[in-house]
């Protein structure tokens, strides 16, 4: 892996981090917690959101959740709420 792919492996997992208490942010604000620039942040994003692991609503992101019996409520549930 090149130093470039093991930041941006890096940075995917920082972001993840970032959801697992539940949490709904904004695309800003993710990019201030994991410091990086609007361009970056909004292409890790979109690769979390096409990868089944974040849903979007507007510019709020959330946990995607699986669904089916027993499951914790869906990201649109929460960001309903």
């Amino acid at each position: 892996m090149t130093k470039e792919q093991t930041r941006i492996a890096d940075l995917i997992v920082e972001v993840q981090r970032e959801f697992l208490d539940g949490a709904t942010l904004t695309t800003l604000e993710i990019q201030q917690r994991v410091g990086t620039d609007a361009i970056t942040c909004e292409a890790l994003l979109a690769t979390l959101v096409d990868a089944g692991v974040l849903m979007r609503l507007d510019d709020l992101y959330a946990q995607a959740w699986p669904a089916g019996p027993g499951a914790p409520p869906t990201s649109s549930d929460r960001l309903a709420a």
